[in-house]
Order: structure tokens, then C-alpha cells, then sequence
């Protein structure tokens, strides 16, 4: 859903403790010439490799960084991140448990560094986005969520720890876990009221009211979360699943018409590629003619109450 990796979503914190950089030997993929250029510029060729799939070259580019700048700098655990990352993330050739020994390494070293906020909130989506066919604990994976945001509650990576935690309770479609989320999410929207997290919190709170047949309120939040959909345009939302899912709302859960046509509009003139695109369209088919046949229905009332009232004068 969101992705920090590049470097730009990342401000730079007073780091702590000091890391050792010669466990970086152990990570040395590459015999080619060493990437030349300042700890800050090989981050951004690392990234720049990443993007392009060159991840033996983006690990080479990071490790020189780490060992470039001094111990215990941004830029060096920055390298050391995206030494994890990549081994992490990279597609094929992936080592999961090297990763997890460099993020930990991380966290470590500089414990309450941006960097270590990161790799806690990367070490919790290892388990949460287990190989397939492996079972997933959701029990350790909401811990590992919680740790993150127990350690780092107003920062981005525990915010989004957040997100993803009251997600796996959302997905058991149970009404007791439906109403915590309900719970722990009106709490965080209290205390973080500039979270660019507020969009998908919102749509936690809507999924989580329709869960518990609240039709009104999941109308309600589906509103709030698109209104608070661009707190921070850096933070991706999703417009086609905002649109679908609130014109859905409307329509079906709280019988409002009017917002449900606003929201198939903006659909249909926002997402015309969408494959929901001709459903939005009958949609608002569909209404008009609910409409015209509860008018009639009316209609047909109201003269049979009239002609009984003629017949008793």
C-alpha cells in the first residue's frame, strides 16, 4: 500500500549509538570496481539501481555508503537500510533472514533514529507478508505491529504500523474485532488529527461500522476519509476505491441517493478505465429506477386515498 523506500519521505533524526561496519563484509555481492562518489550520491544511485531491478549493483552502492560515512551518521544507517531493503524486497535472489539481521542491526545501533523506525516497521511486515503457503501468526504479527508503534507512536512508520495492525483485525470479519477497531481507531484519529494517515483510517473506521451493520456511520467515515484523502499527497490513496466504496456506502447501507450519484459520478468521470466503470453506470441506472417506482408507488397510494375519501363523503 505505501512504500518509503528512496529516501524522500525520510527526515533526519539525532542518531545514537554506533554501528559496525564490518559486518558489511559479509554482504559484498559484487567483484566489479567499488561505485564511486560521496555517501549521499551512491544512496541515490542505490535507489535509482533498486528502481531499475540493478539490486546487485543498489546493495554495492549502499554498503559503499555505509562504509563512506561515519559511523552512527543518517547517511550510514541510511546505507545499512538500504542494504536490508533491498535484500528484503529484491525479486528474485531475495534473503529475508539477511535482512532481518541488518534491520536489526539498525535498530541496534540507533534505536531511536528515523532509520530505526523503519526497520522495526519493515521486520513487522516480514511477518506479515509471509511466503505463500506459510501460515500466518496474527497473533505475533500484530505484537510486532504494536512494537512499532509503541516505540514511535506520532511517527510515520508507527502510524502506518497502525494501519496495517487494525487491518488484520478488520479481515477476521468478526464484530468483537470489528468494534475494537472501531475503538482504537476513533482514539488515533483524536490524537493524530494531522496523520496523512487519515484517509485510510477513516476507511478502517467505515469497513469496521459496516462489519457491525452501521450503515449511517460507515456512509459517515467513507465521507471523512475521502474529504482528508489529500492531507499529504506523498501518502498514496487509492480515488477509485475511495469513489466506489462510498457511492457503494450510500447506496446500499445508509439509502442516500444523492451522495451515492455524487460518488458513481466522480467514478465514472475520474476512473474511466476502471473495470467497475459500466457498473458505475448502472448504478445510476439502477436508482432512477428505484426512485421512479417508489414515486409511483406514492402516486398510486395517495389516490387510493383519495378516492377512499371521496367514498366516505
Amino acid at each position: 500500500m505505501f512504500s518509503h523506500m528512496g529516501g524522500s519521505r525520510f527526515p533526519a533524526g539525532a542518531l545514537g549509538l554506533l554501528v559496525n561496519v564490518g559486518a558489511l563484509a559479509a554482504f559484498v555481492v559484487g567483484c566489479g570496481p567499488a561505485p564511486e562518489g560521496s555517501p549521499d550520491e551512491l544512496i541515490a544511485q542505490g535507489w535509482s539501481n533498486y528502481r531499475m531491478e540493478e539490486y546487485d549493483r543498489a546493495i554495492e552502492c549502499f554498503e559503499s555508503a555505509a562504509k563512506k560515512a561515519p559511523d552512527g551518521s543518517d547517511e550510514h544507517l541510511h546505507g545499512l537500510y538500504g542494504v536490508a531493503a533491498t535484500w528484503d524486497m529484491r525479486r528474485p535472489g531475495e534473503d529475508r533472514q539477511l535482512a532481518k539481521t541488518v534491520y536489526e542491526q539498525v535498530v541496534e545501533a540507533a534505536p531511536e533514529s528515523d532509520w530505526a523506525a523503519w526497520s522495526l516497521l519493515a521486520l513487522a511486515r516480514q511477518k506479515h507478508l509471509a511466503p505463500v503457503g506459510e501460515i500466518l501468526d496474527y497473533a505475533a504479527i500484530r505484537d510486532a505491529y504494536q512494537r512499532v508503534i509503541d516505540r514511535f507512536p506520532h511517527h510515520l512508520a508507527g502510524e502506518e504500523a497502525f494501519v496495517f495492525q487494525q487491518g488484520t483485525l478488520l479481515a477476521s470479519l468478526d464484530e468483537n474485532d470489528a468494534q475494537k477497531v472501531v475503538t482504537a481507531t476513533t482514539q488515533f484519529i483524536e490524537s493524530h488529527p494531522a496523520s496523512p494517515f487519515l484517509s485510510q483510517a477513516y476507511a478502517l473506521l467505515s469497513s469496521a461500522y459496516g462489519t457491525l451493520g452501521l450503515g449511517e456511520e460507515k456512509l459517515d467515515a467513507a465521507i471523512k476519509g475521502y474529504e482528508t484523502g489529500e492531507v499529504d499527497p506523498t501518502v498514496f490513496v487509492d480515488p477509485q476505491g475511495v469513489y466506489w466504496n462510498t457511492a457503494v456506502a450510500a447506496e446500499f447501507d445508509a439509502g442516500d441517493f444523492k451522495t451515492a450519484r455524487e460518488f458513481y459520478q466522480r467514478f465514472i468521470d475520474e476512473c474511466p478505465r476502471d473495470m467497475k466503470h459500466y457498473g458505475a453506470i448502472l448504478a445510476l441506472k439502477r436508482m432512477d429506477r428505484v426512485e421512479a417506482a417508489i414515486r409511483e408507488e406514492l402516486l398510486a397510494e395517495s389516490s387510493a386515498a383519495g378516492n377512499r375519501e371521496g367514498v366516505n363523503e
